[in-house]
């Protein structure tokens, strides 16, 4: 086993730790009761930097190596010592110019994830100099998935970070509830929230516009996603009324009423209807004559063919990145959409 013991960390110390590892479990596997073995291997792990293995590797030596081994008190220290390195974090992130830790290191770290509403992030806990640097960069996405709980979930991350959330993402199912979900958009402070997506079922009109107006001011993009056919559909008119500000907005819908008023930001609009019948004629020549910026349209059923000849007719823009497009598309939105 001595042998066996030099050789492995000759092997370890020339960075071959595969064939080291492997001659530490040959110890092991000669003397299960041993402390050699699981002392050698322990220290290979930690060599890499794999202190959770090396942790384990410890652990497992003072379950199975009797207290008398003359290096059981080296195995302890050993596992206190690996523990210690695993728990430590390094606070680069402070050591880094402003510039490359806001523009760089925090974007590519929180890029398309988004955070739990009631689950801290690692991230935003490792000092006072990463929540620092990361709402500098003042763009973090929540996903809330309410679900029944007992006593009911806090959402303590909305209720520390609200301020700086760019994105959230709601699912829920009203008859799941004592309470009504949707009090996260009145309880909690979004200040600065530009997208939301809603994915819910059971809800009238008059609740989801009701709650909208919280965060109205600031709102620029907007999906309301249902996924049954029993829940009421929204008034696209009362949306665009109370949030006056979108510039893209998805829903299901079928209940368009003739506009009255020019929505002169909207720019995509995406739309589906609970059933099969399509939008009527009027009622879409009438949708397009009050949004006179729309360049991207998505409908779903495909319209009436008289409408598909007659929007080709429209006044394009000047600029080609601003001229309108359109598609319609035999598919259905849905909460994974």
């Amino acid at each position: 086993m001595t042998k066996l013991n030099e050789r492995s960390a000759a092997l370890a110390n020339g960075g071959n730790f595969d064939l080291a590892l492997s001659d530490a479990d040959a110890i092991r596997f000669i003397d299960l009761a041993c402390s050699l073995g699981y002392l050698k291997a322990g220290s290979i792990y930690q060599q890499q930097g794999r202190q959770r293995e090396a942790i384990a590797m410890y652990e497992k030596g003072l379950r199975l190596v009797p207290s008398s081994d003359a290096c059981y008190t080296t195995l302890q220290m050993r596992q206190a010592e690996a523990v210690n390195a695993e728990n430590k974090c390094v606070d680069f992130i402070s050591r880094l110019p402003l510039e490359i830790a806001v523009s760089v290191i925090i974007p590519l770290v929180f890029h398309n994830h988004c955070l739990e509403a009631d689950v801290p992030c690692p991230y935003l806990y490792v000092s006072r100099i990463w929540p620092q640097r990361a709402l500098q960069c003042n763009s973090l996405s929540f996903i809330i998935f309410c679900q029944y709980t007992d006593p009911p979930v806090q959402f303590q991350e909305l209720e520390r970070f609200g301020e700086h959330v760019k994105v959230l993402w709601i699912e829920f199912e009203r008859t799941m509830y004592d309470e009504d979900p949707l009090f996260i958009l009145h309880d909690y402070d979004f200040p600065s929230l530009p997208h939301l997506t809603i994915s819910y079922y059971g809800y009238e009109d008059s609740d989801v516009i009701s709650a909208l107006q919280f965060i109205q001011r600031t709102l620029t993009h907007l999906k309301l996603l249902t996924g049954d056919n029993y829940t009421p559909e929204i008034h696209l008119g009362r949306v665009l009324d109370v949030c006056s500000n979108l510039v893209s907005l998805q829903l299901s819908t079928s209940i368009i009423h003739h506009l009255t008023v020019q929505y002169p930001k909207l720019t995509h609009l995406t739309m589906e209807t609970g059933s099969d019948s399509p939008f009527p004629y009027d009622t879409m020549m009438n949708l397009l004559s009050h949004m006179p910026s729309l360049v991207f349209l998505d409908l779903y059923p495909i319209p009436d063919s008289r409408f598909l000849t007659a929007i080709w007719t429209l006044p394009q823009h000047e600029d080609p990145a601003l001229q309108r497009k359109y598609t319609f598309c035999p598919r259905q939105l849905s909460s994974s959409s």
